[in-house]
């Protein structure tokens, strides 16, 4: 079906550093990624959940290591954009997140359903704001 199985990573040597492996549902959507070192040793799992829409509304990784285990999920609004992404971890070992962390999107939409402003939230605070200009002939 075109679906991406296994992908290789490789050091600067060509000697191979990691590779994961892929599983698809009956509809097609990634359902697990195993991660796996040059060892062939499980370093992390990653299962996926869809909304009806096929938005992606879970991610849960496990990590074999120490067991740990950290957990995303989205919401989405009418147009399917996100608009909100919790983070729920174990341990905060992962310098991109803190634990609890939750994102929320604000969206202004234009006459033609179409965000032309997006105004980004962590925890409560404003962080970024998106402005977009669309044209239409």
């Amino acid at each position: 079906k075109g679906h991406k199985i296994t992908f290789h990573r490789f050091g600067s040597k060509d000697n191979l550093y990691d590779f994961v492996k892929y599983k698809y549902g009956l509809k097609g959507d990634l359902i697990e990624s195993k991660e796996y070192d040059s060892d062939n040793s499980l370093t992390e799992k990653i299962n996926y959940k869809y909304d009806d829409e096929n938005n992606i509304i879970e991610m849960k990784h496990y990590y074999p290591f120490d067991g740990s285990i950290d957990i995303k999920t989205y919401k989405y609004d009418r147009f399917n954009n996100e608009i909100e992404e919790s983070y729920k971890a174990t341990k905060n070992w992962i310098n991109d997140y803190e634990i609890d962390d939750k994102y929320k999107f604000d969206y202004k939409y234009d006459k033609n359903g179409n965000w032309i402003y997006c105004l980004y939230y962590l925890n409560g605070f404003p962080k970024n704001i998106t402005i977009r200009e669309i044209e239409y002939y």
